[in-house]
């Protein structure tokens, strides 16, 4: 029993640090993006709307995906 908790565990950290690692390549990508755009145009502007474009879908699509994981979750019990 508890072979299979420190395995379960041990998998969970896994993704979890995966899911981390991922999040900082994302976020550093968007970063490195605005910084190219305002290299190549000087505009504050166009650095806000490429840091505005690159925020707003995950902001608006995590709680849709939110539900739609737990409803087919819980379908599936």
């Amino acid at each position: 029993m508890d072979a299979d908790v420190s395995r379960g565990a041990r998998t969970f950290a896994l993704v979890l640090f995966g899911q981390f690692i991922s999040l900082v390549g994302s976020s550093l990508t968007g970063f490195a993006l605005g910084v190219w755009v305002y290299e190549r145009t000087g505009s504050t502007t166009e650095y806000a709307l490429i840091s505005f474009f690159i925020t707003v879908p995950g902001l608006l699509m995590s709680p849709v995906a939110g539900a739609l994981v737990d409803r087919w979750t819980a379908a599936g019990r």
